[in-house]
């Protein structure tokens, strides 16, 4: 079974290998030997059963190992799951977190702890704050306090709230937790007023008010309002281009409840005015899957492009299957298979777009999904 620590090998050859024996695997049985070690892993913390000490050590590098192959390489690690990939982060995140931590792995959780502070959010990524309660320990605390004084302003706050959350053990650290952090400790709102004053106030004097101030400084503003305020007050914004670079400089996440509560054409204004690359990320999810058609098609096409993929099938999942096809068409092969990947009707549309493209887009699809489909059913061959 040490085949499987090849998933996350730096050698191309030797992930390839792996990977194709991993899916090989998953498509002869449905599973596989790397689900079957996490789910021995899982059971042999008590979960469910009776908890047996010595398989969850013998078992805890396989953990690991998932939890690495997501680090290194996180495209192929979503596309050669069988089921949720973040599912399983997260149950064995809060595996460890609740059974304990054996300390031949206690160094690379760690590592990885250190990696999700460095990085952009990843999904489920709340779970390691919880886990640095069980690696808490000097050296931990140093290596976080570095980071709190490091140059990059995300990776600083992500590491003062794990270091406020080794702090104050019974709090909240999922993603309200960290709003509410941001809010309330590592930035509360002075300047031009307190967020109790600046709630209270009409959303148009508010506005007045940071008309002089930087970008920076009224995303900062916003972020450090609940989202309704701060939704009234980033429609109050003028000139529409200072509330465009403030959101651009927001944190994705609050920007996207920020603008999923906006009036709608006012969401699509500012999304329209914000560089693609920017937008795509801050884009409200499919509640808001009007917002595409309130901008003109060449913004909305590159701000779909822009979107995570997964993020665009959902504003794309009602559209009819030539009108998939036709904006997937738009698109380079491999985008196009990094959107269709998560949709439920891949051989229509494919179909729908016809040779060459449909051959191209098929190619870059994952092996698990080629697999599942005819080479006779795809573009028309």
């Amino acid at each position: 079974m040490s085949w499987v620590h090849g998933l996350a090998a730096a050698d191309e050859r030797v992930r390839s290998e792996a990977l194709a024996r991993h899916l090989a695997e998953i498509s002869d049985s449905g599973t596989g030997t790397f689900p079957s070690l996490l789910s021995a892993f899982l059971e042999s913390s008590g979960w469910p059963g009776v908890p047996d000490p010595a398989a969850y050590s013998r078992l805890a590098p396989h953990a690991v190992l998932f939890l690495e192959w997501e680090r290194r390489f996180p495209d192929e690690w979503r596309e050669s799951w069988t089921h949720s990939p973040w599912t399983a982060k997260e149950l064995l995140l809060r595996t460890f977190t609740r059974s304990g931590v054996p300390e031949d792995v206690r160094p690379a959780l760690v590592d990885l702890l250190l990696a999700m502070v460095h990085r952009t959010q990843r999904c489920q990524d709340h779970c390691y704050t919880e886990l640095a309660r069980r690696l808490d320990d000097a050296s931990l605390r140093s290596q976080l306090e570095a980071a709190a004084a490091g140059a990059d302003e995300r990776s600083r706050l992500r590491a003062r709230f794990v270091l406020w959350a080794l702090d104050h053990p019974a709090a909240n650290v999922n993603s309200r937790g960290w709003r509410r952090w941001l809010r309330d400790e590592a930035r509360p709102l002075t300047r031009p007023a307190s967020a109790a004053e600046l709630s209270a106030m009409a959303p148009v004097a508010v506005a007045s008010m940071v008309a002089d101030l930087t970008p920076g400084e009224v995303a900062q503003l916003l972020e450090g309002l609940h989202t309704g305020p701060a939704a009234r007050v980033l429609a109050a914004i003028r000139p529409l281009r200072l509330a465009a670079a403030a959101v651009a400089s927001m944190d994705a996440v609050l920007a996207r409840r920020v603008l999923r509560t906006l009036d709608q054409p006012a969401a699509a204004a500012i999304l329209a005015s914000m560089p693609p690359a920017l937008a795509g990320p801050r884009c409200p999810g499919p509640s808001r899957a009007d917002l595409l058609k309130l901008m003109d098609s060449e913004a909305a096409f590159a701000l779909l492009a822009a979107m995570p993929p997964a993020a665009a099938e959902e504003h794309l999942r009602h559209h009819s299957t030539d009108a998939l096809a036709a904006m997937l068409s738009r698109m380079n092969a491999e985008a196009a298979a990094a959107i269709l990947a998560w949709l439920g009707k891949r051989a229509e549309v494919l179909n729908a777009m016809g040779p060459p493209g449909s051959h191209a887009v098929f190619a870059a699809l994952p092996a698990r999904i080629r697999a599942e489909y005819r080479v006779t059913t795809v573009g028309g061959r």
